[in-house]
């Protein structure tokens, strides 16, 4: 997942079908206020890295896409391959984390027999799961770790054809089954090999795990969340995320909590919301506030949860009114908004407000900083403005960095 100064202990209550003949159609659905005896809880702690592109050319993704020898992360990001590969585009400008934020959140998995080690990005916008392919002869697959079913004694091929478009282009290839384990469970899943993926040519990940919902999968495919429940690896359909960006963690980037939440890693009470539309994270903002100035005509906006985008998408109007108020500027040499480092501390916090209760990002939260090769400090915004982003109704949607979504502070909110 890529995020940007995530302080937010996502939480967000799946819906599960009932069987493979009928489940586009049938659901099953919990409480989630409800209480569980002992849940059954995976844990996939999180790696975090600190990576060098440049920030325009961060993976986007288009939420409208859904219509139609181990390499460890931390080890990769510095490699030639992608220094250079950065350091070759125009603008030159690389991300520094304003107080030690980091880029890329990663979870470890491993696939086939004997076990592969492969380290995932966990999405909320997507439900397929995929891993660059060993028959992928581009020079960037090269960075990853590749899966190559001839080395699996439970490999069981399947053949259908797999494409998904992102803001930068297709990722193809096709799909595969076999022995996935996460987290000590171990479940037969269906996945696609990537063997040209133009829109991830930067991305330090192996894969990438879709944790949206089931009318999302190219294939008619059960996700992994579905399948983990169907065969009763975790006891409640839920998943919750926990991002830390403590200083004192270093790498430790938190955890992927499958089945349920942990209720040491946030602080108060979950605020939930129900899920306005069952095919993205979706649900309705009560309004968005800039410090104690509501924004006009955000009332009732919608919004999505999406742990794979590293900015905060919404309106065009709302975001330009947001940066005109906080002196923000257009860079040509950045391509992006940009303020004065030494106001930061002085800008007013960002406020969605969810079931009527505030969500607050400081503005050490939402403003990053990057550092040119030349050696020029800037603050960049992570708010971008997208008209075409909207729902099946044409609404316009908030994309936010995460059947009910809920959101608590987290315990590094002021790390």
């Amino acid at each position: 997942m890529v995020f940007i100064g995530n302080i937010i202990l996502i939480c967000l209550t799946v819906l599960i079908v009932k069987s493979a003949t009928i489940r586009k159609n049938a659901t099953l659905t919990t409480n989630p206020s409800s209480h569980i005896d002992n849940p059954k809880l995976l844990r996939i702690p999180m790696t975090r890295v600190h990576v060098k592109y440049p920030t325009q050319r961060h993976l986007t993704k288009n939420h409208r896409r859904y219509h139609n020898g181990t390499h460890s992360p931390e080890n990769r990001i510095v490699t030639e391959n992608i220094d250079e590969k950065a350091k070759s585009l125009s603008s030159g400008i690389f991300v520094e984390g304003l107080n030690s934020q980091w880029y890329y959140y990663f979870g470890a998995i491993t696939i086939g027999t004997p076990p592969r080690t492969f380290y995932m990005d966990f999405d909320t916008g997507s439900a397929d799961m995929w891993v660059f392919s060993s028959q992928c002869r581009a020079s960037y697959c090269r960075a990853h770790n590749l899966y190559n079913n001839k080395l699996s004694r439970t490999y069981i091929p399947q053949g259908d054809p797999f494409e998904i478009t992102y803001g930068e282009g297709n990722v193809n290839g096709f799909f595969s089954i076999d022995q996935v384990r996460i987290a000590g469970a171990t479940i037969t899943q269906q996945f696609a090999e990537v063997t040209s993926g133009a829109a991830v040519v930067e991305g330090t990940y192996d894969g990438l795990i879709g944790m949206g919902f089931i009318s999302q999968v190219a294939d008619d495919e059960y996700p992994v969340v579905y399948q983990l429940y169907r065969l009763k690896q975790i006891t409640a359909p839920q998943f919750s995320f926990y991002f830390s960006t403590a200083d004192k963690e270093t790498a430790n980037g938190g955890e992927l909590i499958l089945g349920g939440v942990d209720k040491s890693k946030f602080t108060g009470s979950i605020i939930w919301t129900p899920v306005t539309a069952q095919f993205y994270w979706q649900f309705s903002l009560t309004n968005v506030k800039l410090g104690n100035r509501f924004l006009s005509g955000s009332e009732g906006c919608q919004a999505i949860a999406d742990t794979g985008t590293s900015l905060i998408i919404g309106y065009t109007g709302f975001v330009n009114a947001i940066h005109k108020a906080i002196g923000a500027k257009y860079s040509s040499a950045v391509g992006s908004y940009v303020v004065p480092c030494s106001k930061v501390p002085a800008l007013p916090s960002l406020t969605f407000t969810v079931s009527g209760r505030p969500l607050s990002l400081l503005a050490s939260h939402y403003i990053y900083k990057a550092i040119s090769s030349k050696k020029v400090t800037y603050c960049i915004s992570s708010l971008s403005g997208d008209d075409s982003n909207q729902d099946e109704d044409g609404n316009i949607l908030w994309t936010l960095e995460t059947s009910a979504v809920g959101f608590a502070k987290s315990i590094s909110y002021n790390t």
